[in-house]
């Protein structure tokens, strides 16, 4: 897939803010922000990809996302030198039980050690988006390439800060298609890895969240 506008200085903010999407209030609005601010949207294809993988000591699984993305509104400041951009009101909220992971019993495993009853949703929010002078998303009509996005993911009810690389690429105009992956631990987020069997089935600590979205600029 390839990117395939070519944008102006101006239309660069628009479309670098839709990594909202993906994937999480670290600085102040007035600390870094220039006078360029704007309202955007954005909306997810039903094609794109959102999963959590893991391992136990019996065997991997996949929990596939099922859950209908709905269209976002958000708001952007660029800096001063448009390398760096501050989002806000960027959350995606996620059914915890949209999950599937292809089986009924490690789905249901899952939910409740996601603690699906009593928080029902996952949420991630992008915060900050990098990019440098000889990576800019304008780039991006021929090739991949890679920016920098700070985002929090909250789960159970517990939130955390991490850093991505994001790699992007744009198919059409207003298109593009971003991928990524973290790895997180699930203590991190005072969740307890689910055992089945009565204990003989034990769930590891670390999970993966892979993005593979594609995402429409409006």
């Amino acid at each position: 897939m390839s990117l395939l506008i070519k944008i102006s200085k101006n239309h660069l903010i628009s479309h670098l803010s839709i990594l909202a999407i993906v994937f999480f209030n670290i600085l102040p609005i007035g600390a870094q922000q220039s006078n360029k601010s704007r309202s955007l949207s954005f909306s997810i294809d039903p094609s794109s990809e959102l999963s959590i993988s893991g391992t136990s000591n019996v065997t991997d699984f996949t929990c596939k996302c099922e859950d209908r993305f709905e269209n976002y509104t958000y708001n952007l400041y660029a800096s001063k030198d448009d390398l760096k951009f501050f989002l806000y009101n960027t959350y995606i909220r996620l059914n915890t039980k949209s999950f599937n992971c292809k089986n009924y019993s490690i789905s249901k495993d899952m939910w409740k050690a996601l603690q699906a009853d009593a928080h029902p949703q996952i949420s991630i929010e992008l915060l900050q988006v990098l990019q440098n002078k000889n990576n800019e998303l304008a780039n991006a009509c021929n090739q991949w390439i890679t920016l920098n996005a700070i985002l929090k993911i909250t789960i159970a009810g517990n939130s955390k800060v991490v850093n991505l690389d994001v790699k992007v690429r744009e198919l059409d105009k207003n298109k593009f298609r971003f991928v990524s992956s973290c790895n997180l631990l699930m203590t991190e987020f005072k969740i307890t890895p689910p055992t089945a069997l009565f204990e003989m089935v034990k769930v590891h600590d670390a999970i993966t969240i892979d993005f593979d979205l594609l995402i429409y600029v409006q």
